[in-house]
């Protein structure tokens, strides 16, 4: 008898091609039926959890998903007619524009033709994907069509001025934003040639004994641990995410449980709650009960920095040595942004703080260690754990991790499964995020935009990613899997690849390590502010603070001089709401962060929120009889905040 998963790939190979049923194949049965075949060839032992996976996934599919089952399927056929055309796609005879009349209904099919041999020139022999793609399609059928015979030449031309009125109606911005995707993947091409990836090479770590150095990088983490811990009370809410996470950190503490729903958001009809839970956990943990809740944010706020530094300094120190891991430490505390985003206490840096350990324990070959380390980075934020899974992938390819590589991530996924589950549950809630991120202009801004970096810092790490040896790939290969976050997070590949660059500068600069007094210079050289660029918000150059400039600074009255949304002003609003209120009334908002504030301090719900990628069921409240505006909409006001009362 043949084996059921094998006949159920072959019929979705025959029905969408082969590599294009991959979508259904995996996705209408939930991982199931992959799995499955995976641990029934594995070990016997495991063949137990294959039955029940093999059942679960027949279950899924007769249940909720043969009718996405087949829209799968039609779309990888479509997929592979366009793929096949595609890359049978070949033009052998020029067009030649002559001098006479006649050629002016030429000049159509000659641009055509011009802008092909222009995307030849620049990609080579992958120029079809940028050429067919940013024309849909239409310029390369209408040259194919123009040399079969007059009947089809006709058609080629009317289809070369239907592509005109689209190409002016707004059409013609794909044609730079592929050009400009195409020079990015011919630069990740260039950069996987370049590591040699498909060439396997083996993990060399020299082992070295606890120095001097070693004290010194331990003692200045200790002097900004307990810097920060000490004075954790002057931290305050600085960006609008953290007052989103605060507010659902206290529901988690109301309810007894993580939410399903998102009731006090959009309220009333609200949305569904999809954010991974773990930094609201660790607040409401910290918190203890729901008036601490802004207390339990602050002590976060004061162990995110010290607890990034010291795992990615004990990762340097194990995967490389003493030195380097000193300086690289140096150079990842003179980096603000760095320093900003762990304040502000963001998800994503839960894994910057979690990650340093995994590659440990997975260059170790540690299975639990490395499974647990990865759900809890899949806990932790929607997306960048999966370029996380890239990299590991980068990496075992070349350094022959793959047998281990592929355990990791089945059993990782399959932790993830129950906040994948919710997710899929409710997958038409990401249609903002899916919106967006599919928009080719979006993936254009956020290539085009650092927002927020050092330039000194930056140009440093250049030269050392330049110059550092091959003891160096693994870091490499890390800075060259995490690019998606430029193109689709802007600034956010500069505060998440930081550690990794500090590692390049480090590189750069061991050499001048020579003694006692170089290392103190070093301590010095960490105190002295640079400059950071601020891009498209209030534009200019700003003084980059330090982690040791921070941990002084934190002695004064005020602490950090960050932005704050947190003031007397919010704790009036707040006695005012809860003495002029009840319970269960909706409080009108112009601003997120304001209305994610009012739920952080009051519980009460409001008519907005903030963390877009969700969209809410429905926008329109009724019944509001307060409205809280940064905007003068009445004469009666509260610090900064005024008030509207509706009768």
């Amino acid at each position: 008898m043949k084996d059921p998963i094998k006949l159920f790939e072959e019929v979705c190979i025959r029905l969408a091609g082969r590599n294009f049923h991959l979508p259904a194949y995996f996705l209408s049965t939930l991982f199931c039926f992959p799995i499955a075949e995976y641990l029934w060839y594995k070990n016997k032992i495991l063949r137990i959890f294959s039955i029940i996976l093999f059942f679960l996934g027949i279950f899924f599919f007769i249940k909720i998903s043969w009718i996405f089952f087949l829209i799968l399927i039609i779309l990888g056929r479509i997929l592979n007619i366009l793929y096949i055309s595609m890359r049978r796609y070949e033009l052998e005879e020029r067009i030649i524009l002559e001098k006479n009349i006649k050629s002016i209904f030429k000049i159509p099919i000659y641009l055509a033709f011009l802008y092909q041999k222009f995307c030849e020139k620049l990609f080579g022999n992958w120029y079809k994907p940028i050429f067919f793609l940013s024309t849909a399609y239409i310029l390369p059928l209408s040259l194919y069509l123009w040399f079969k015979n007059k009947i089809l030449k006709v058609l080629s031309f009317s289809l070369l001025i239907f592509y005109a009125i689209l190409f002016f109606k707004g059409w013609w911005i794909f044609i730079p934003i592929f050009l400009i995707l195409g020079i990015f993947l011919k630069f990740l091409a260039f950069l996987y040639k370049h590591f040699n990836i498909e060439e396997m090479e083996t993990v060399k770590i020299e082992k070295e004994t606890i120095g001097k150095i070693d004290i010194v990088s331990l003692g200045l983490i200790l002097f900004i641990f307990i810097s920060f811990v000490a004075n954790w009370y002057k931290f305050v809410p600085n960006n609008v995410d953290t007052w989103y996470h605060l507010a659902v950190a206290r529901k988690i503490l109301e309810f007894g449980t993580i939410p399903v729903w998102d009731s006090w958001e959009f309220a009333p009809a609200g949305r569904p709650h999809l954010y991974p839970p773990l930094l609201h956990l660790l607040i409401a943990f910290c918190a203890g009960a729901k008036e601490n809740i802004v207390d339990g944010g602050r002590v976060l706020q004061s162990l995110f920095y010290p607890a990034a530094l010291f795992t990615n300094w004990l990762f340097v120190r194990y995967i490389l040595d003493r030195k380097t891991a000193f300086l690289a430490l140096i150079f990842l505390s003179m980096d603000m942004g760095f320093l900003m985003i762990n304040a502000m206490i963001l998800p994503s840096m839960l894994i910057n703080i979690f990650l340093p350990l995994l590659l440990i324990c997975f260059l170790k070959r540690k299975f639990i260690l490395s499974v647990i380390l990865m759900a809890l980075c899949l806990y932790s934020h929607l997306s960048f754990p999966f370029i996380v899974l890239f990299c590991l992938f980068l990496f075992s390819r070349k350094y022959n991790y793959m047998d281990f590589y592929k355990k990791f991530v089945i059993f990782s996924l399959i932790l993830y499964l129950p906040w994948f589950l919710r997710i899929l549950g409710n997958f038409n809630a990401l249609e903002n995020t899916i919106q967006t991120f599919s928009s080719p202009i979006h993936i254009v801004f956020g290539f085009l935009s650092l927002q927020f970096f050092n330039p000194i810092l930056i140009s440093l790490g250049i030269i050392g990613y330049r110059k550092a040896s091959e003891k160096y790939n693994i870091i490499k290969i890390f800075l060259l899997g995490s690019l998606p976050i430029l193109v689709f997070y802007g600034g956010r590949y500069w505060f998440h690849t930081m550690p990794f660059w500090a590692i390049m500068i480090a590189s750069l600069t061991k050499k001048y390590l020579k003694n006692k007094k170089r290392i103190a210079l070093f301590l010095i050289i960490g105190l002295i502010p640079t400059f950071d660029i601020v891009l498209f918000e209030n534009f200019g150059v700003i003084p980059s603070l330090t982690g040791e400039d921070a941990a002084i600074l934190m002695w004064t009255e005020r602490g950090i001089a960050f932005e704050s949304l947190y003031d007397k002003d919010c704790e009036a609003l707040r006695e005012y709401i809860l003495n002029n209120t009840d319970e269960d009334e909706i409080i009108g908002v112009d601003e997120a962060w304001v209305g994610d504030m009012i739920v952080a301090l009051t519980g009460r719900r409001v008519n907005s929120g903030a963390w877009w990628e969700v969209s809410p069921v429905e926008e329109k409240t009724e019944d509001i009889k307060i409205y809280v505006s940064l905007e003068p909409i009445s004469e009666f006001k509260i610090g900064k905040f005024y008030i509207l009362k509706v009768s």
